[in-house]
């Protein structure tokens, strides 16, 4: 009883539920982002103030600040105010996930917490899209690929855009309201739990860390989205190119997962290498954005989906976005934006290198491989960037903002960095950091 009472106590603390309430927004509607983004930074507050510090800022936090003031600044030129500027909202509510969850990184016991929250949560998310799989194509019950789906129906209705919510076939979708930005959330977090796996191997975390990505694997499988199936490769490659030794634990983990699957996940699979609907319509989508593109390729159209559906819309192809992330970046906001956002991606293969490198004669194996996850997270963005916009939703964004988070915070923990403050330092100390 005392244990559940040391554990309820420390699970309230501010920076607890900092890292809970970032790391919980995949599992809720995206509409409901901001609020959480909001509530972790204001338990984020909390414990900065009582450390007696104040928010600060690292390397791939500026850029990303970069970026947001860019595209509020789209907004003003936007043919579609409106949803820019939810579009600013949404990754200004990244940017809040990103600001909390690096400032309460102040000691390797909460960022291996932050690690294992993120595990549970994404094999959670993992389990159930598996149980939507079982129950609809085996047991053929009528059961939803979108946990949300009757209150997101409800909630969106209000709102005077169209939303993309009917799935196609049996794809799980989890929490999500399409199977594609499932996969993408798994595949994004896929690395950070790999990283702990093989980082703290013998502790009871290491072990419960890598038991969830068997379910995360298997989720992301039964969301048949393609381009994620090519970036968990990804991930999996990284980590083989950086840890040779133990190349035949992810063989051996292959063959089991390939031994297990459905014969339609499979064939998913093998159909990468055709020309199929998809692939042709985003030949097609790609050759309209480019002709976008060249007319306005400095500061772009704007930011947001919707103004490049707009353009997609009357060139007669009803695609929700660009299916490129280059290509999207570049129409939203043309060379500039394509540049702010590269720096992030370049900031982030930064971190990843000089963890490796850097951590490695002071700090644990764990600190290496968690370089080594921010090498094949960029990689995995990348690889799906091809044929899709892996940055398309609020949770998404999310996601992509811990990751920055991580990073900013683990060079801090790691390496000795030193984040300039945000606003102001507090003066009074009123109580040590836990």
């Amino acid at each position: 009883m005392t244990r559940l009472k040391e554990w309820a106590h420390s699970a309230t603390r501010p920076w607890a539920l900092a890292i809970f309430f970032a790391l919980a927004v995949p599992l809720f509607p995206d509409y409901l982002t901001p609020f959480a983004a909001a509530a972790s930074l204001i338990a984020s507050w909390r414990d900065v103030r009582r450390r007696g510090a104040s928010f600060r800022v690292g390397p791939v936090g500026k850029a990303l600040l970069a970026y947001l003031a860019f595209i509020l600044i789209g907004v003003l030129y936007s043919p579609q105010k409106v949803t820019s500027l939810g579009t600013v909202i949404m990754w200004g509510a990244g940017f809040a996930v990103y600001l909390s969850v690096s400032n309460v990184l102040t000691t390797s016991r909460r960022l291996s917490a932050a690690l294992v929250s993120l595990a549970v949560i994404g094999g959670l998310i993992g389990v159930i899209a598996c149980a939507q799989y079982v129950l609809a194509s085996f047991f053929h019950l009528p059961v939803s690929m979108q946990v949300w789906e009757p209150v997101d129906k409800a909630v969106l209705s209000i709102f005077p855009f169209d939303f993309i919510l009917d799935i196609n076939g049996i794809r799980a979708a989890a929490t999500f309201n399409n199977p594609n930005v499932c996969a993408e959330y798994l595949f994004m977090a896929a690395p950070f739990l790999m990283a702990r796996a093989f980082g703290e191997k013998r502790s009871r975390s290491g072990v419960i860390t890598g038991l969830m990505l068997l379910p995360l694997a298997a989720g992301l499988a039964l969301t048949f989205s393609r381009g994620s199936y090519l970036a968990l490769i990804a991930v999996v490659g990284v980590f083989c190119l950086f840890n040779l030794k133990k190349i035949w634990i992810f063989l051996l983990g292959g063959a089991a997962v390939l031994f297990v699957l459905p014969e339609a996940v499979i064939n998913r699979f093998l159909s990468i290498k055709s020309i199929d609907g998809a692939i042709t319509e985003r030949l097609n989508v790609w050759k309209v954005i480019a002709d976008n593109i060249a007319e306005r390729p400095l500061f772009g159209v704007g930011p947001g989906t919707y103004n490049t559906w707009a353009l997609l819309r009357d060139a007669g192809i009803d695609a929700p976005h660009a299916h490129n992330i280059a290509l999207q970046l570049l129409a939203e906001g043309g060379i500039v934006g394509l540049v702010l956002m590269g720096t992030v991606f370049a900031l982030l293969i930064r971190a990843g290198i000089r963890l490796y490198k850097g951590a490695g004669k002071t700090a644990p194996r764990s600190a290496r491989l968690l370089g080594v996850a921010f090498l094949a997270f960029t990689a995995a963005l990348l690889v799906d960037g091809i044929v899709d916009f892996p940055l398309l939703t609020p949770r998404l964004v999310g996601t992509f903002s811990l990751a920055a988070a991580f990073a900013d915070g683990g060079c801090r923990l790691h390496l000795g960095d030193e984040a300039k403050p945000l606003f102001f330092r507090w003066r009074k100390r009123l109580s040590p950091a836990r």
